[in-house]
This record gives C-alpha cells, structure tokens and sequence, in this order.
C-alpha cells in the first residue's frame, strides 16, 4: 500500500545536454535536480477504521526568490486510490492524527508563526487552531475518549527569566538551568468557540523529557 503513495522516478527523468564536465547526460538517469524536485512522505496516520491513510507529504518549492520544503497533509484511501492535499502548500502542517471516532484529524501547523495543534474534519473542512502554546508544540496525542489531548511543550519562561535571556543574562552551565517540558492537558478539542481549555499537568520545577512517544498518559508503556 505504501508504494503506491511513494513517487517513483520514470524513464527519461533526467535532464538532457552537456554537463559541466562537458559530457553528455543520459535521459534515463534519475538526476540530483530530479530528487530536489520530488516530493516525499514522512509520516503516515491510517484512520481508525483502516479505510484511509492521512499522511504528512514533504513538497519542494522552488521559485524565484525562495527555495525550501514545506510539509503538507494529504489523504488516500487504503488501496492508495482518491488521493488529494488537506492542507494549502503555502504553510507547513504536519503529525496527522485521527480521532477515536475517526472523523477529525488533529495536525501541527506553523500558521500562526509557532507549531500549535490544529484541527479539522476528516475531509479537511473546518480548519481551526486548538492550541496557543507560547513556547510552541511538539508532541501531541489524542486520549481514547476523543475529548482530551494532551501535548509536550516547553514550560512557558515566567517574566524574571525573559528579562534575563533579553540582557543575555542566563548563561547556559552543563547540567544546570536547562529548559523544563511540562506535560499540558486540552480538554473538549471540539469546542470551538473556546479552542479547548489547556492546563498544565507536570509542576513546573519538574521535566517530562519528550515522553509522549514511548508512554501515554491513560494507557501506559
């Protein structure tokens, strides 16, 4: 199944004429401009009931005055057929997660300058930012119920330590005053007109240490 969302190089890819080296360049040759220009999938989210696959598709953008990769959100039924982009390719959005239910995907998105957890229905309508984390998010997952998720992030700094990093007075010691990752709660992500109540779980003297990958917190190991 995942071959068929995977771009494959065809016959004739490759860019005719002298190269720099004065020879000539074989048409069939897959070329270093061809693998700039191809885009590729870095993560993928089949839905709950294993009839689609969400995933996060890294897309070249070339032009005249900017040249980078921005990550989008697409769909594709599990056979790898109706494949179509959720997000614009204009903002990166990536980490699509579905919802118990199945019928929302929560995603990490740079729209509003900083990674915020955003959310939409399973057919990319009603698009909406959940989180407005200072320190921005990094990982995000959704509680079995469907009605709470709970996200890392760094702690945000109180006014004392932003006043210290301005006058660059925080020198940074091996094994002291490190950043802290505090473990944050969003409870009713379906609300709207709220964007969902966040509360810090983890007291802020104490780091979580980017666990959400390996331990959830209703689940366990």
């Amino acid at each position: 199944m995942l071959l068929a969302l995977l771009p494959v190089p065809v016959s004739g890819a490759g860019t005719t004429g002298p190269s720099s080296a004065g020879t000539t360049v074989n048409p069939g040759i897959w070329t270093l401009d061809d693998t700039i220009s191809t885009p590729w999938i870095t993560s993928i989210a089949p839905s709950p009931d294993g009839r689609k696959v969400a995933y996060t598709l890294q897309v070249p953008v070339r032009t005249a005055t900017e040249s980078t990769f921005r990550s989008v959100i697409a769909l594709t039924n599990a056979d790898g057929t109706d494949m179509r982009q959720l997000t614009s390719d204009s903002i990166s959005c990536s980490s699509p997660a579905w919802s118990p239910e199945g019928k929302r995907i929560a995603y990490i998105s740079t729209a509003g300058g900083s990674p915020q957890i955003w959310m939409m229905n399973s057919d990319g309508s009603n698009q909406y930012q959940l989180t407005n984390q200072e320190t921005g998010v990094v990982l995000f997952l959704w509680f079995p119920d469907g009605n709470h998720l709970s996200y890392e992030a760094l702690i945000t700094p109180t006014p004392e330590q932003k006043q210290a990093a301005e006058q660059k007075e925080n020198p940074i010691i091996a094994g002291e005053n490190l950043p802290r990752v505090g473990l944050y709660l969003v409870s009713n992500p379906s609300d709207i007109l709220n964007r969902g109540s966040v509360r810090l779980l983890t007291p802020p003297t104490m780091s979580t240490g980017w666990q959400l990958e390996r331990v959830h917190p209703l689940t366990g190991p």
